[in-house]
This record gives C-alpha cells, sequence and structure tokens, in this order.
C-alpha cells in the first residue's frame, strides 16, 4: 500500500513538473539557507563551553563607578585574586590571565625576532581552571618558576619547525625563558586567545597586589550550587577591606568620602559561557560576538522555513480545485478518506525529501564561500546535530505543509467535485491571503532592518571622529625613547611621509586610568589617560580649542593636555594654568599643569559616549610609549610604506616592522555590527526570493484559474495593460496592507538595536517606504510575467476548450 501511495505521487508531481520545481526550489533555498544560520548559530553559541565545568567557572568584572559616569572593565584589580577563596568561602579557586594585546612583544629566538600580541603570564594554578591538553614537556613545571614560558602547538611549530622545543631558551624583554611545556591551541570558539604563557609572579604589578586599579582577568569556580549572586552579595564589604586603606593612603581621603563623592565599585560574576556573546566589555581579550546579531539570525532562519512552508501550502491549497476531480473519482471507486490523505500527505513529504537532498548540496556547495567570509570552519555533514535538523525538517516541513489540503480536499463531497461545482472557499481565499500577507510583512521587517544597520554603519564611517583617521599609519615598536627619537627624524626624511609622532595608543587602543586631584580638594578625579610626544596631536589632526600641546620649546616632563569632558568634570572655568595633582606615590605627590585644551574627539568606539581624557607627555616620568603614527600622502602609500620598512629596519634591526592602517584598525571596532549587516542582507535577499518564488506560482496559478475570463475581456476590448492592472490589483493590496504592518514592526526593532550607539542615526521613514517599494517592484515583476502571458494568449484558443 505504501509503495502503491509514493508511485501515484511520484507520477503526480511528474505531471505537474513546474508546480514540483517551484515547490523544490522554495523549500530547498530555504531549508539551505536555514541550515547555514543554524550552523553560524551553533557554533556562536558553543564559545568556551568545551571547559570542563563551564557551568560553575566565572570571569570576574568591574563596573567603576565616577562620579560623571559608569566605566564597565572586563579586568578587575589583581589583588582580588589572591584573597577570594579566603574570604568568601564558596569560591573554590581563583586565577588571573594577564596580557594587553593592543601592545606587542618582541621575542627572539636565534637571529629570528618575532612581534607577538598574544604572549600573556598567568597564575600557576591557570590550568586548575582551564585544563587545556599538554603535548609536550612537564606539566608540573608550567607556570611554576620565573625564568620559564609556556607555548601554544602552533606558536611552537612556528619558532621550531619539527624541532623539539622543550629545553631552547626564548628571549623576552632580555630575559632568556626556557620553553617548559607546549600545550594544544586555545579553541578558536574561546572568548579567551593567547599563544604562550609565562608566570604572572614575575610582573610588578601583579606582585603589589593591587585593589583599585583595574589590571588583570579574573576568573572563579565557585562550590556546586552556589549562586554568582551570593559571591556578588558578598564583595562589598570585601572591597572596602582591602581597598580603603589604599585610597586613604594614595588619595588621601576616607574611603567614605571617596564613595560620598560619587566613586564606587562593583564586581559581577559572568559565566564564562556568556562572555563571548553577552559582554562588551573595555579591554576584552579579543572581538566579541553579538548577542543581537545572533537572535537576529535565529528570527531570520524561522522564518524564511515559515516562508518556505507558506509557499507549499499556498500552491496545495490553490491546485486543490485541479484535483477536485481525481478526488472525486477516487471516492466514488471507494477510496477511503484516510487513504487520501495518506496520498496528499506522501505527495508533501516526497518534494520535501527531494527538497531536503537539495539543500544539503546547496549547504555544501555555499559553505566553502562561507567559511572563508566569515573566517568559520562549519560543516554540514560532521555535525550530528546538523544531520538531525535536516531530517527532522524533511518530516515537519512535509507533513506540516502537507495536512491542511489533505483533509480539506479528502473532506469534499464527491458529487459537486464530479460536477465541476468545486471552486477556492471564502476560507481557503482569506488563509491564501493572510500568509501571503505575512511572507510580505517579514520582508517589509528584514529589509528595513538591514537598511538601518547599513546607514548606521555608512554614518560610524563618515563620522567626523575630531582626527584624521585617513592615510595614518600605525606603528608598533617597543624602542626605548633614544631609539624612538631617532626614528622618528629618519622616517620623517621618507618621500611621502609628512609627519610623525609617538605614544602609547591610538584612537581605539588602551587607555590607562589615572587619578588626580585639584589642589584643595579632597574628590578624586579618574580620567582615562595615556602619552604622547610633541608631534603626536599634529599627526592625527587633532584640534586645540584652548592653549597648546607639547612642544620642542617647552620642558613638557609635568605639563598635561585635557580634553573639553575633562574641563567640564573638573567644573574650570579657565582651564589653561591650572594644577593638577597625582598621587601615584603618596610619599611625592607630583603636581602637573594643563597647558591645552583639546576638541572632545572620539578616542574610543562611537558606542561609547566620549569621556573625560588627560594627555601627559612623554617627557614624563608617568610615561611608555609604544606606538608611531605617520601621516603619509595618499598618491605615495605605497612607496611612503616601502620607504619607512627600510629606515625602521636600519635603526631598529631586531625589532619586526608591524604596522596598520588607523582606518582599518577603527573598522574592528564595528566588526560584529559589519558581518550582521552582511548576514542580515544576505538572508533578507534569500527571504525575498523564496517569497517570490511561492509567489510565482500562486500567480500562475491564479493566471490560469482566470484564463477565460481574460479571454472574454480581450474579445471585449480588454488591454495588456488592463489584463495586467486587473491581475496585479489584489496582490497590490496585500502588499500594502503588509508594509502597514511591517514598517511599524521594524522601527521599534531597529530603534532597540540603535539604542545600544552612544552616535546613532535617525531612521526617519526613509528605509521603511524603500523596503516597501523594493517588495512592490519584486512583486509587480512576478506577477507582470504571468499577466502579460496570459493576456497574449489567443482568446479563439481558450474559449473554444470545455
Amino acid at each position: 500500500m505504501l509503495f502503491n501511495y509514493l508511485t501515484i505521487a511520484f507520477r503526480n508531481l511528474m505531471r505537474k513538473r513546474v508546480f514540483t520545481a517551484i515547490n523544490v526550489i522554495g523549500l530547498s533555498v530555504g531549508v539551505a539557507s536555514s541550515l547555514i544560520i543554524f550552523l553560524y548559530v551553533q557554533e556562536e553559541f558553543s564559545y568556551d563551553k568545551f571547559v570542563p565545568e563551564h557551568d560553575r567557572i566565572y570571569r570576574m568584572v568591574e563596573e567603576r563607578k565616577y562620579p560623571d559616569r559608569l566605566a564597565h572593565f572586563a579586568m578587575i584589580p589583581s589583588g582580588y585574586a589572591t584573597i577570594l577563596a579566603e574570604e568568601i568561602p564558596e569560591v573554590e579557586v581563583s586565577t588571573r590571565l594577564v596580557g594587553f594585546p593592543n601592545f606587542s612583544t618582541n621575542v627572539r629566538y636565534g637571529d629570528n625576532v618575532f612581534s607577538e600580541n598574544f604572549f600573556f603570564s598567568a597564575d600557576s594554578n591557570f590550568f586548575e581552571l582551564f585544563p587545556f591538553r599538554f603535548l609536550k614537556g612537564d606539566a608540573g613545571r608550567a607556570l611554576k618558576h620565573g625564568a620559564t614560558i609556556v607555548l601554544t602547538e602552533s606558536t611552537a611549530r612556528k619558532y621550531f619547525g619539527d624541532d623539539d622545543p622543550i629545553g631552547k631558551s626564548l628571549k623576552i624583554f632580555n630575559n632568556d625563558l626556557e620553553v617548559v611545556a607546549v600545550i594544544e591551541d586555545v579553541p578558536a570558539n574561546s572568548h579567551m586567545k593567547f599563544d604562550a604563557l609565562t608566570p604572572a609572579t614575575g610582573i610588578d604589578f601583579v606582585r603589589e597586589a593591587n585593589f583599585y586599579i583595574a589590571g588583570t582577568y579574573t576568573y572563579v569556580r565557585l562550590a556546586k550550587g552556589t549562586s554568582p549572586k551570593t559571591v556578588e552579595d558578598k564583595m562589598p564589604p570585601v572591597v572596602e577591606k582591602y581597598v580603603a586603606g589604599q585610597i586613604e593612603r594614595d588619595l588621601g581621603v576616607s574611603y567614605k568620602k571617596y564613595t560620598a563623592d560619587g566613586n564606587g565599585y562593583t564586581f559581577l560574576l559572568q559565566p564564562i559561557a556568556d562572555i563571548y556573546l553577552k559582554s562588551h566589555r573595555l579591554n576584552e581579550i579579543k572581538a566579541n560576538g553579538s548577542s543581537t546579531a545572533v537572535n537576529a539570525l535565529i528570527f531570520i532562519c524561522v522564518l524564511i522555513l515559515v516562508i518556505a512552508g507558506i509557499n507549499f501550502v499556498n500552491l496545495a491549497t490553490a491546485r486543490s480545485s485541479e484535483r477536485a476531480r481525481e478526488v472525486g473519482v477516487r471516492k466514488v471507486l471507494g477510496s477511503l478518506r484516510r487513504q487520501l490523505v495518506a496520498q496528499f500527505l506522501a505527495e508533501a513529504v516526497i518534494i520535501s525529501l527531494i527538497s531536503m537532498l537539495v539543500a544539503a548540496v546547496e549547504v555544501q556547495a555555499m559553505l566553502g564561500y562561507f567559511n572563508a567570509t566569515y573566517q568559520k570552519s562549519l560543516g554540514l555533514f560532521t555535525n550530528t546535530w546538523a544531520i538531525i535538523a535536516l531530517g527532522g525538517a524533511t518530516i515537519v516541513l512535509g507533513v506540516a505543509s502537507g495536512l491542511y489540503p489533505a483533509f480539506y480536499i479528502s473532506a469534499l463531497k464527491p458529487v459537486s467535485m464530479l460536477k465541476g461545482k468545486f471552486h477556492s472557499s471564502r476560507t481557503g481565499n482569506l488563509l491564501r491571503n493572510g500568509l501571503v500577507v505575512f511572507q510580505f510583512t517579514i520582508s517589509v521587517v528584514l529589509i528595513s532592518a538591514t537598511l538601518v544597520v547599513f546607514d548606521q554603519l555608512a554614518f560610524m564611517d563618515s563620522k567626523s571622529l575630531g582626527f584624521a583617521k585617513e592615510d595614518l599609519v600605525v606603528i608598533e615598536h617597543n624602542s626605548n625613547r633614544m631609539e624612538s627619537a631617532a626614528l622618528q627624524d629618519r622616517l620623517l626624511a621618507v618621500p611621502g611621509v609628512t609627519s610623525v609622532g609617538s605614544g602609547s595608543t591610538v584612537p581605539g587602543g588602551y587607555y590607562y586610568g589615572i587619578i588626580f586631584k585639584q589642589p584643595g580638594s579632597e574628590e578624586a578625579f579618574t580620567p582615562k589617560g595615556f602619552n604622547a610626544d610633541d608631534s603626536y596631536f599634529e599627526s592625527m589632526g587633532i584640534r586645540v580649542v584652548d592653549g597648546r600641546v607639547f612642544s620642542p620649546d617647552y620642558n613638557d616632563s609635568l605639563s598635561i593636555v585635557v580634553n573639553q569632558k575633562a574641563v567640564k568634570a573638573l567644573g574650570l572655568k579657565t582651564p589653561v594654568g591650572s594644577s593638577l595633582i597625582n598621587n601615584a606615590n603618596p610619599t611625592t605627590p607630583i603636581t602637573y599643569t594643563i597647558v591645552g585644551v583639546v576638541e572632545d574627539y572620539n578616542y574610543e568606539s562611537l558606542h561609547l559616549e566620549v569621556s573625560p581624557l588627560i594627555i601627559m607627555s612623554t617627557e614624563s616620568s608617568y610615561s611608555f610609549q609604544s606606538m608611531l603614527v605617520a601621516r603619509v600622502e595618499s598618491a605615495k602609500r605605497a612607496d611612503a610604506i616601502a620607504g619607512m620598512h627600510s629606515v625602521y629596519k636600519e635603526v631598529v634591526p631586531n625589532v619586526p616592522f608591524n604596522y596598520s592602517f588607523l582606518d582599518s584598525r577603527l573598522d574592528k571596532l564595528y566588526s560584529a555590527e559589519q558581518a550582521s549587516g552582511s548576514l542580515l542582507t544576505t538572508f533578507t535577499f534569500i527571504a525575498i526570493i523564496v517569497a517570490c518564488v511561492g509567489l510565482f506560482g500562486l500567480t500562475a496559478y491564479t493566471a490560469n484559474q482566470r484564463t477565460k475570463e481574460i479571454s472574454i475581456r480581450k474579445v471585449l476590448g480588454a488591454s495588456v495593460m488592463g489584463i495586467v492592472r486587473l491581475l496585479s490589483r489584489d496582490f497590490a493590496m496585500l502588499v500594502f496592507i503588509a508594509l502597514l504592518l511591517g514598517a511599524p514592526l521594524a522601527w521599534y526593532l531597529t530603534g532597540e538595536w540603535l539604542q545600544t550607539f552612544a552616535f546613532r542615526i535617525s531612521p526617519g521613514p526613509k528605509p521603511f517606504l524603500f523596503a516597501g517599494i523594493i517588495i512592490a517592484v519584486f512583486t509587480a515583476v512576478t506577477i507582470s510575467y504571468h499577466a502579460i502571458k496570459s493576456a497574449l494568449v489567443n482568446p479563439a484558443e481558450t474559449l473554444k476548450e470545455d
């Protein structure tokens, strides 16, 4: 019996090849797109879940309250990791990871010098929480002794090739470090990244046990059954116990006064599996993903499947009249209703099965491009859940899309069907129209969202940031001040280079925290800060609004430059000449003088408001340099880079020439938005195509049903365009309703997304109207094809048919 159902079903499908092809194309494209989204989302949710007992491991982060703002740090002060288990019994173990990806480390092995950004340090118990597999060496010595280093597999291969690295030495900061172990590479689906680890005990600021200046990534494992809220609630008295003395010693004010002035520290626990998608704090180890983008993709995945299913139901119900006589004859010949239902469901499942096989081929064909574009390593047939999802989709889509036509047609009376009195019911028409409206409402939302995302990205790209980001080369280096000065002089002589400055960071990079007080005041002022030399401001194109910046004509070791936000936060009416006191060394506080005020330029992501900033001279004692900024002429970029490379190798031959363009570095701040915008565009287009495939089939059916009506109208003088308008009118109304429903929903959803940016566009009606126009054009083209085709048929051929 089952074989008979399948045979008849296959014959019916072959007899209606166009109908079958439309369904297969719609379902296969929809399922293939949804499968790729499924694989992508699955990987996004997999971050850090490879860590044993990851549900008990948390990263402690800091909410730093200032009098005028709140900062969200991924790091916390180094001292807490040493006392957490002692002060809070629910904490089983705590460990630290120390590193600054924005700063490079020069590593020498023999005659080869490498520049690394992910050489980190860690506590000796780091592998207790994160048991990365040891491939070579002695795990017992790892991170236990100062002059040792642990390499990842890929780093060891880069330095030593196939040679055994154990026992060999690398020179870092003039220190010889023995390679004691090699571990597996950190998996790509982890929020952390490091290429080597050294013992954290060798870092001065880690040994000092500071409790109020953030500087280390701190992880804890809680006792089984412990809620993170329990630990968070116990932190305030612990913070006061350890930080109060340091605040009073360094700032000369009581902790009570310090907090009353608007300062404070709140420590929170983040599940490590949530960090990648939900954190987005200052100084993350690497760029995070976006939970908003992932949720949007899940939404699109479901919608594409729904649209594909809607197409199937619409076409099946639309063809009900064509199957009416067949069902009538079969009922007269004794077919039972359950047999008819089984027959229709068999046809639906066959189409679904064929579509799934085609979808699997499409996924395999697209994954190579997708992985290369989004730096992923997704696979279909190596993913058990994807195979289960594909099989489940086959059954669910087949059965779900075949149920309504199966039960509806099989319930009809054979007498009416054999007399040809069967017509599509009002309920059936309403259902089809409702599903079409739903399809295009979804399309309006997706198109509108895509347009808003790209408008926001374009706004961020074109917005004046307060400095000239184009044609600015950033060169990372670790040379001393004398070498840096010599290098700047030589680089400035390179043809095509117009200016060269030096500093500790560039926009989008790392800014340290520093504490000042105004003379006669006990209130702490804690802005962000960095160091710059005399040429930095000219090279960056930062505008001075009052006073001056650092200059070779002055000794600026005790001079500082502030931004307008800092002037406002300090309440200074005449900022130039005002003094600020730094208590970094409580026994010998240093007084600095403000010599200039610069415009509030965006030195961080546009997700954040501009906050107070203090710039200290590279001549000051509180100084370090790690970056050169060189402005080059656009027409001579390539020659200028080659010339700078040559000069660099002459002045500092043992340091690799690492450079990048500032605008490219800034683009990485919005990598999540760029990726989500690209994905949203791709799958929105696919959703529209799937919807239009269904519309193509539905209009083909509608035109076929009205063939005689069209012929009569032509005999009576109707024009081709009149016929086109006739068939387009009903669908045009459905598109208009979809626009009315979709535009407000899209406006709300995009408005919520835009709230994540401190600097954002106001979309207005344009994206939503444009979405309606796009849908209208797609619909018009699809309908016009069938309308014109029907209108051009010779009426005589149609009217002589029974």
